[in-house]
C-alpha cells in the first residue's frame, strides 16, 4: 500500500513538472508571437509610410504583391491597382529596367540603376531604383525601392550642357579663357593661348600663371592673387607677359572668384591698345602745354593793358586751386581751376586802359563799363575749343549766391563750382592789394567781409575751407 502510495506521488510530481515546463513554454511562444507580430507591424508601417516608393515583385511572374502609398502616388495608381498587375500590364517599367530586375534574380547582392519611367498620366520622370532578392512566408520576392530624382538629373544634365557651352565658347573667341585651382595652377586654357602666347595649352596646365609673367610684375601679381583670395570680388588687372619666344606683351585680365575652387578668367592682348594710349597721352600732354601757354601769353596781354594790377589772375588761380584742393578736388581739377585763374579778367582788354588805372572813385557809366568785362571774357573765349568749360566759367566768375552778381543775377546751384570758389579768391586778393584809387585793405579786412557774407554772396563751403586754410593751417597768399 504504501508502495502504490509513493508511486502516485512520483507520478503526481513528474506531471506537475510536465505541466510547468509546457506552460513556460506556451508562454515563451505567445510572448514571441507578440514580439513577432509587433516586429511585422513596425515593418509593415516602415513599408507603408516611407517617403520612397517601395514595391514587393514576384520575380517569376512580375507581378506587384504589394506597394506602398509613395509608389502609389508617384506612378498615379491606388495601392489597389497596383497589386496583383504585372509590370507588363501597367507599362511601369521598360525592358532595360525589366533586364535590370532579372539581373537581380540571379543575384543575392543589391543591385542599383537608373532609367526614366512613365507613369499613369503620361509624363516621364528619372528614378533610381534599388533592388534586392527576399524571402517573405518561404516565398522569394523581388524589393524594389524607388528614389525620384528628376530634378537632380535636370541639374546634372544643365550643368553638361553649360560645359559643353562654356569649352564652345572658350574654343572659338580670341581672348584665352583660363581656370585655375586655389593656389593658382593652372588647370585649364582655350586653345587661343597658342595663338597669344605661343604656349601649347597642355604646356600651360599645371603650371601658376605667374611663371609667364614678366619678372618686373611677378610681385604686384602674387599680392593680386592673394588679395582677391581674400576680398573673393571680381577683378580687372593689367600684367605683362612672356611669350614662348621672349618676347613681352602687355595684356588685360578679368578674374572671378569661386569659393573653394579657385578662379576663372579671361586674358585679353591689349599691346596695340597700350600703345594708343601712350600715343594719346603724350598728344594730350603736349596739348596740355600748348594750352598753359596760350594761357599764361593771354594773362601776359592783360597784365600789360593793366599794369596796376599785374599778377592779380595769377594770384587768384593760384588760391583758387589751394581752395579747391582744401575741399578735396582733384588734383587734376585743381590744376585746371589754376590756369582758368589766369584768364579770368581776359575781358578786361575791352575797358579802356584809362578807366581801369584811374585813381578816383569810377562814375556810374565807367563801373558798368568795367562790369562787362566777365561778358567780354566769354565771347573772346567761347569759340576756342579747351577740355574743360573756361569761357563759360569765366561768365560766372562775378555771380553771386544771392542772385545780387552779374552778368545774369545767378543764384546758387546755378553757378558752377569753379566760379564760386573763383569768386572767393577774386576778392580776397582784390582786397589784400593795392589799386589805383585805394590802397590795400588787408588780408584781415578781406577775410572779415567774405565771411560776412558767407552763405549770402558766397558759397559756404568754399568760404569754410578759405577759412581753414588761414586760420588753421597758416596759409600765406602768393606773392
Amino acid at each position: 500500500m504504501d508502495n502504490q502510495l509513493l508511486l502516485l506521488q512520483q507520478e503526481n510530481s513528474r506531471l506537475k513538472a510536465l505541466l510547468n515546463e509546457n506552460e513556460e513554454k506556451l508562454t515563451a511562444s505567445l510572448r514571441n508571437s507578440e514580439l513577432l507580430h509587433a516586429s511585422e507591424e513596425k515593418f509593415r508601417k516602415l513599408f507603408e509610410e516611407h517617403s520612397a516608393g517601395m514595391l514587393l515583385i514576384d520575380p517569376d511572374t512580375t507581378t506587384i504583391i504589394d506597394a506602398n502609398r509613395a509608389a502609389a502616388s508617384f506612378y498615379g495608381f491606388s495601392v489597389e491597382e497596383l497589386k496583383q498587375k504585372s509590370l507588363q500590364q501597367i507599362n511601369l517599367f521598360s525592358p532595360d529596367v525589366l533586364k535590370e530586375i532579372e539581373k537581380s534574380r540571379r543575384s543575392s547582392s543589391q543591385n542599383r540603376f537608373s532609367v526614366s519611367e512613365r507613369r499613369a498620366d503620361g509624363s516621364v520622370r528619372d528614378v533610381e531604383v534599388f533592388t534586392n532578392m527576399i524571402e517573405i512566408a518561404g516565398k522569394t520576392l523581388l524589393y524594389a525601392v524607388i528614389h525620384d530624382i528628376t530634378k537632380r538629373k535636370q541639374v546634372e544634365r544643365a550643368l553638361e550642357l553649360n560645359e559643353i557651352m562654356f569649352r564652345s565658347i572658350a574654343e572659338q573667341i580670341s581672348e584665352i579663357i583660363f581656370v585655375t585651382n586655389q593656389t593658382g595652377v593652372t588647370t585649364y586654357a582655350s586653345p587661343a593661348v597658342e595663338a597669344m602666347t605661343g604656349y601649347k595649352p597642355d604646356e600651360v596646365i599645371g603650371h601658376r600663371f605667374i611663371e609667364f609673367l614678366a619678372e618686373e610684375d611677378i610681385e604686384r601679381a602674387i599680392s593680386s592673387f592673394q588679395e582677391g583670395l581674400k576680398s573673393k570680388k571680381d577683378s580687372t588687372l593689367e600684367f605683362r607677359y612672356r611669350k614662348k619666344d621672349g618676347t613681352i606683351f602687355y595684356a588685360e585680365l578679368h578674374v572671378q572668384y569661386y569659393e573653394n575652387q579657385g578662379f576663372i578668367g579671361l586674358l585679353r592682348d591689349i599691346t596695340n591698345r597700350k600703345a594708343s594710349e601712350k600715343k594719346l597721352h603724350d598728344s594730350l600732354m603736349q596739348l596740355e602745354h600748348m594750352m598753359n601757354g596760350t594761357l599764361h601769353a593771354i594773362a601776359n596781354i592783360v597784365d600789360a593793358h593793366d599794369p596796376y594790377t599785374a599778377g592779380h589772375e595769377r594770384h587768384v588761380g593760384i588760391i583758387a586751386s589751394d581752395i579747391a584742393m582744401e575741399m578735396g578736388w582733384p588734383e587734376e581739377k585743381c590744376k585746371n581751376l589754376n590756369l582758368i585763374g589766369l584768364v579770368h579778367d581776359i575781358g578786361k582788354i575791352s575797358i579802356p586802359a584809362e578807366i581801369l588805372s584811374k585813381s578816383g572813385q569810377l562814375s556810374p557809366i565807367e563801373y558798368e563799363l568795367v562790369k562787362t568785362h566777365a561778358e567780354q571774357g566769354y565771347r573772346i573765349l567761347k569759340d576756342i575749343e579747351f577740355p574743360i568749360p573756361i569761357a563759360q566759367i569765366i561768365l560766372e566768375h562775378h555771380e553771386r549766391m544771392d542772385g545780387s552778381g552779374y552778368p545774369q543775377g545767378l543764384k546758387g546751384n546755378e553757378i558752377l563750382p569753379e566760379s564760386r570758389i573763383l569768386a572767393v579768391a577774386d576778392v580776397l586778393e582784390a582786397m589784400s592789394s593795392h589799386r589805383p584809387y585805394r590802397s590795400s585793405l588787408g588780408i584781415e579786412a578781406a577775410i572779415s567781409e567774405i565771411e560776412a557774407q558767407r552763405g549770402t554772396l558766397f558759397d559756404i563751403e568754399v568760404v569754410d575751407a578759405m577759412l581753414r586754410l588761414i586760420r588753421k593751417k597758416g596759409y600765406q597768399l602768393p606773392d
